[in-house]
């Protein structure tokens, strides 16, 4: 077999959800970028290094934006 690495975001979301889109997808998305957003708002508040946060985010848009 096909052996297939999966990004994080993939992993996150769903392949299936990703290469199925729609609306249910994007509302899915939205509640995700929402949710990680917090996270980094309040890591920011804390004085943590955002970073790997911030990637998170990045890379989840990067995905959407290919659909």
């Amino acid at each position: 077999g096909v052996i297939r690495r999966y990004s994080n975001a993939e992993l996150e979301l769903g392949v299936k959800n990703i290469e199925n889109g729609g609306e249910e997808f994007k509302m899915l998305f939205d509640a995700t970028i929402k949710k990680k957003e917090k996270k980094l708002n309040g890591l920011k508040i804390g004085g943590y290094d955002t970073t790997e946060a911030e990637n998170e985010i990045i890379e989840l848009k990067k995905l959407f934006k290919g659909n």
